[in-house]
């Protein structure tokens, strides 16, 4: 393994830059650090750029080049925003007073004693600042990534940096926000570690993971956006198998720039597949991303 490699030294430039940013608890100043590097990264010319016009140009057919452009440099300015709340800019009794819709689910689902799995997505709105509310609100959440997140930043391979200074970084500012994290490896015993996550949900707690993850031993390919897109069931599995509520939660910035934050009833797994519940988180993400498509920054992601 090498000790350091070229992506290293971008990751330690913008933990830099978000650091600094965090230490002034300006959330004015941080946006607009992370609308300076979102205006830069939006005008690089490179693949994913030209991906997310093409796509949202298919998406969209009624769009003028202008708006297009528009809502393609917007997805770089909510991940890069979104990204920049990591290390704590956003205090609890900011958080407090932002608009949140549905946590009458949350409180519903642990009244029932089962836990809840709450459902974000990898790459709609403000999955960190999202956590930031939750947890202001008195939520403990378990939560669950991937054993090479990078709090969604593109990583391929690993080195020293990365394992022993720049992962351990971002967990920490993580933590603030979360009780607990999970990693769920490429190559884990599934059966091993479904046990475990069956444990976090018979002790009552909320298990927090992504329904646009990438790992799981069943998929359904489903309509999205125009294409089609890959979306693993075991969330739903899980859900089923634990009977414990199933929640999709959204947090974006609208045109007014307020910040708002949607927990959704629980999808309605009786009777059904795990196959039907992704096709139903798949339904309502895409409604989402249609009602606000700059705060969606996956629209380069394959299908």
């Amino acid at each position: 393994m090498h000790w350091l490699d070229r992506d290293d030294v971008y990751y330690l430039a913008v933990l830099a830059l978000i650091r600094f940013a965090a230490f002034f608890r300006s959330p004015g100043l941080s946006d607009a650090v992370a609308n300076g590097v979102a205006r830069i990264a939006s005008l690089m010319p490179t693949a994913k750029r030209r991906e997310v016009r093409s796509r949202l140009a298919a998406c969209f057919d009624h769009l003028e080049e202008k708006q297009i452009r528009t809502i393609a440099h917007g997805t770089y300015r909510a991940f890069w925003q979104d990204a920049f709340s990591l290390a704590g800019v956003v205090r609890p009794a900011d958080a407090l007073r932002l608009q949140v819709d549905g946590l009458e689910h949350v409180r519903q689902a642990l009244a029932g004693g089962h836990g809840a799995i709450l459902l974000d997505t990898s790459f709609f709105g403000r999955r960190h600042l999202a956590r930031v509310i939750l947890h202001a609100h008195g939520m403990a959440i378990v939560q669950l990534h991937a054993s090479d997140h990078l709090a969604g930043f593109w990583s391929q391979g690993d080195t020293r940096m990365r394992r022993d200074v720049i992962r351990p970084l971002l967990e920490a500012w993580e933590r603030r926000s979360v009780q607990e994290i999970l990693y769920l490896s490429r190559d884990a015993a599934s059966l091993a570690f479904t046990r475990q996550l069956v444990g976090v949900l018979q002790a009552n707690r909320l298990l927090c993971l992504s329904g646009e993850g990438r790992i799981g031993q069943k998929a359904v390919r489903l309509p999205f956006l125009g294409g089609e897109r890959r979306f693993v069931t075991g969330a739903m599995s899980l859900a089923k198998h634990s009977g414990a509520a199933l929640l999709p939660f959204f947090c974006w910035r609208g045109d007014d720039g307020r910040v708002r934050m949607a927990i959704e009833p629980p999808i309605d797994l009786r009777g059904q597949t795990a196959e039907n519940g992704a096709a139903a988180y798949c339904r309502l993400l895409e409604t989402y991303v249609r009602r606000q498509p700059a705060e969606y920054y996956g629209w380069h992601v394959e299908s």
